[in-house]
């Protein structure tokens, strides 16, 4: 097997005992050819300075602003193509890695010269035999974008290696030179559904996007926690952006007929059932925004 060289990629934001947690994992994995960069998007938790102290073999970068998802990992990308690595990998700082996952990943990744992304099987931090993800799927009619095998117990039923819609952002690794013909990722989204364009865009240009089973993380984000404010504006507003930047007019009349028979009664009517006028806000400035963006 060849080892080539891989950037993993955390990207910090007042996560500082998360990243901890995710750092000490990363010790024991079996791969050697990786370095791991840090990015820290404008933490106020002195993380740059504890880091670059505890971990002084880790190369870290302050944004000295919280860029966002995707534009806080496109810095870390370019940085690895500066230092001319192999492969990258996004991985969430609130995760916990088998000590074969990378490895398992690099070997799907070489055996096979048209596959550009892949993805490892993700569990729920809190329940490590409940899937939380093995790739998602799209429909462009309706704009969803589910998790394949979310919230089930894993019972081998998702063991084969297959080509996927796409894989989780929490944990994508990606041929370098993928990512520098693709263009990165989209930093209009700042967060959600930067990873879904991705992986279309790769499929568009005849790469494949596979998940591969036989690499595992466990995932601290769980499926029934009380999500942010901030979280549903975005959540809804990248929705129409993913819809706008994706689908054909056709697509976005009928995902947009979709959400507002659907997904517009439902939320309004829990959080005004909730009195959650915040969240309500949120949403319906999502939907506004969401509905004004131009691409650029």
């Amino acid at each position: 097997m060849n080892y080539p060289k891989v950037t993993i990629i955390l990207l910090n934001w007042n996560g500082k005992n998360d990243t901890i947690e995710c750092l000490e994992s990363l010790k024991n994995i079996t791969y050697s050819n990786y370095d791991i960069l840090l990015i820290d998007n404008g933490s106020t938790d002195g993380s740059p300075e504890f880091f670059r102290q505890k971990y002084p073999e880790i190369e870290v970068i302050e944004n000295g602003e919280n860029l966002g998802f995707a534009e806080g990992n496109n810095v870390g990308m370019k940085r690895a193509i500066e230092k001319k690595v192999d492969y990258v990998l996004l991985l969430n700082n609130d995760t916990i890695v088998d000590p074969e996952f990378l490895t398992e990943l690099i070997k799907v990744a070489e055996n096979y010269s048209e596959v550009g992304i892949v993805g490892p099987k993700v569990y729920f931090h809190n329940n490590h035999n409940r899937i939380q993800s093995v790739g998602g799927t799209i429909n462009y009619f309706t704009g969803r974008t589910p998790l394949i095998g979310c919230n089930v117990p894993d019972h081998g039923q998702y063991d084969k290696t297959r080509e996927v819609g796409y894989v989780s952002g929490c944990a994508l690794l990606a041929r370098i030179d993928v990512m520098e013909k693709l263009g990165f990722l989209c930093s209009d989204y700042f967060a959600y559904y930067e990873e879904v364009e991705l992986c279309i865009k790769a499929k568009y240009n005849n790469f494949k996007v596979v998940y591969v089973p036989n690499s595992k993380i466990w995932h601290k984000e769980a499926v029934t926690s009380k999500k942010s404010n901030y979280y549903t504006y975005l959540y809804t507003r990248n929705r129409f952006i993913f819809m706008k930047r994706n689908g054909t007019p056709l697509q976005i009349i009928t995902s947009s007929a979709f959400f507002f028979t659907t997904y517009f009664i439902i939320n309004s009517l829990n959080f005004i059932t909730q009195k959650n006028t915040k969240n309500l806000k949120n949403f319906y400035k999502g939907i506004y925004d969401g509905l004004q963006y131009q691409i650029r």
